[in-house]
């Protein structure tokens, strides 16, 4: 816990504990499912951090909300009680990220470093079945959920603050979309996102909106307390989660390996992996591997070094040079023990950036649609949209050397993505293409090593 030192009356200095804060805009008799998710996060917080001081507030989404946040680091957003969608969400924000003028004598609070959003699966998925139709009976609820998340995530991104504030605040967002909230016991048995080990009943996290199925109260609020708490990786991603967990075994304690993997799946995020355990296990097998795998790929990465001929690419690339880290000390508790990686990234085009991504395409769209106004106008700054590209993307390519939860040594291969920022043009065929060859190529090593 944070702690201030001040001076006591006999000029010595004395420590005061300081209040983590933790705000959440949620309407708890619109959803008692998710009131018992946030019942269970308040619990596994007090479990996990015993000698810290937490408190957790929740106001009314039509409550008017304390400038700043009241002190609070994170705010949690539950996008089902916004009915307005991104009206209320931009009204939310500029409250809470507006900073306050303290009292006098009192410290001045930052407003918060993070914001989170728990929404819904499919929300970007309107266009499918089921959630078209759950979206249609629902009188648009999925598009106005979307809204919260797109405006939470554009704020972050432009770190576009309230008027008065500073563009230089820490600010952070996560999007979590749940599926429908039910008993573990249930969302084991009914869950159909798939876990690593390919069993639909396993929480499962995953980049992006796409999983389908239901999620448990427990699994839920583990990972949101993970998301709060504990895993870096959860910061400005978005991700999906479906499945249970029972709260003997798969709890707060649960080993730190298991949450490090499953979010390590956000950086990027993932497009791939390949993982080899207890193969190489005798002696020194897993290092002389390692070694092979990585002096293997080396190699195979000079085949890109050329651009795109031969390789199948509709996009030039240029390769990045190779990198070795191996884990230190303090990192004893994590899975990867060492990494190695390569990244290809994307050349710039005469067309890429001309391209617009989807939400750049909603926007235009609503900006055409809404008639200009003279008199607002004239009160308000025109939002103007920066469509420079500074980078292309591009696929990193990483073999790891890992450590089970049972201590079992291994290899992984993984793709991700890379050189990406908030104007990049995501180049999936290009990306899909890089990926089939990565496979090839690991394919291709296992037969040569003898595996």
């Amino acid at each position: 816990a944070e702690r201030m030192l001040e001076e006591g009356e006999d000029g010595e200095l004395v420590t005061e504990e300081v209040e983590n804060k933790i705000l959440v805009v949620f309407d708890g008799k619109k959803n008692q499912d998710m009131q018992k998710v946030l019942n269970r996060f308040e619990t596994l917080l007090s479990q996990k951090f015993p000698n810290q001081k937490i408190s957790l507030t929740t106001y009314l989404p039509t409550s008017i909300l304390p400038m700043g946040g009241a002190g609070a680091q994170t705010a949690i957003i539950i996008s089902s009680s916004l009915s307005n969608g991104r009206t209320s969400a931009e009204t939310i924000l500029n409250r809470l990220l507006k900073r306050a003028l303290p009292q006098a004598g009192a410290p001045i609070t930052p407003p918060p470093s993070h914001l989170l959003v728990i929404s819904s699966l499919g929300t970007s998925r309107t266009d499918k079945f089921p959630y078209s139709m759950q979206n249609m009976v629902g009188g648009g609820k999925l598009t106005k959920m979307e809204e919260v998340e797109e405006v939470v995530v554009s704020t972050v991104k432009g770190r576009m603050v309230a008027e008065g504030g500073s563009s230089n605040v820490p600010l952070d967002y996560t999007v979590i979309k749940l599926g429908d909230v039910v008993e573990d016991s249930k969302a084991m048995n009914k869950g159909k996102g798939k876990g690593s080990d390919g069993d639909s009943s396993v929480m499962t996290i995953r980049p992006g909106d796409s999983l389908d199925g239901t999620v448990g109260v427990e699994a839920a609020a583990n990972v949101l307390l993970q998301s709060v708490t504990m895993q870096p990786n959860a910061r400005n991603s978005t991700m999906s989660v479906t499945g249970g967990m029972t709260t003997t075994a798969d709890s707060v304690d649960d080993d730190f390996v298991v949450w490090e993997d499953s979010f390590l799946r956000l950086d990027g995020p993932e497009l791939w992996r390949m993982e080899e355990e207890g193969v190489w296990s005798k002696g020194d097998g897993v290092d002389r591997a390692f070694t092979a795998l990585t002096t293997y790929l080396g190699e195979w990465s000079l085949i890109f070094d050329n651009g795109a001929k031969g390789t199948g690419l509709t996009t030039p690339v240029r390769v990045v040079p190779t990198k070795l880290r191996v884990a230190q000390e303090k990192e004893e508790s994590s899975s990867i023990r060492a990494q190695w990686s390569v990244r290809l990234e994307f050349k710039a085009t005469s067309t890429g950036s001309s391209y617009k991504s989807k939400s750049e395409e909603k926007q235009s769209e609503r900006q055409r649609s809404t008639p200009s106004s003279n008199a607002s106008s004239s009160s308000k700054e025109p939002v103007v949209i920066n469509n420079t590209q500074k980078r292309e993307g591009g696929v990193e390519m990483l073999a790891e050397k890992t450590r089970g939860t049972d201590g079992t040594m291994g290899i992984r291969v993984r793709a991700r993505r890379c050189n990406m920022d908030d104007f990049t043009v995501v180049k999936e065929i290009s990306e899909e293409t890089i990926v089939k060859k990565i496979q090839e190529a690991v394919g291709v090593w296992k037969k040569q090593f003898g595996q």
